[in-house]
């Protein structure tokens, strides 16, 4: 199961940010930019149909 969530921001503060590494190595773009809704159907096609 895959649970995906669409945020404006994500606040941190208090504790969690001094023990959390740098914010930049967990928070990133996608690297396909505005192709990644048509590459990933791309690939699920592919996957089923190997798969089947």
């Amino acid at each position: 199961m895959t649970l995906m969530l669409s945020t404006n921001e994500i606040i941190f503060g208090g504790g969690i940010i001094k023990k959390t590494p740098k914010l930049e190595d967990y928070i990133v773009t996608q690297e396909l930019g505005d192709n990644s809704e048509t590459v990933s159907c791309l690939a699920l096609d592919r996957d089923s149909k190997l798969h089947s």
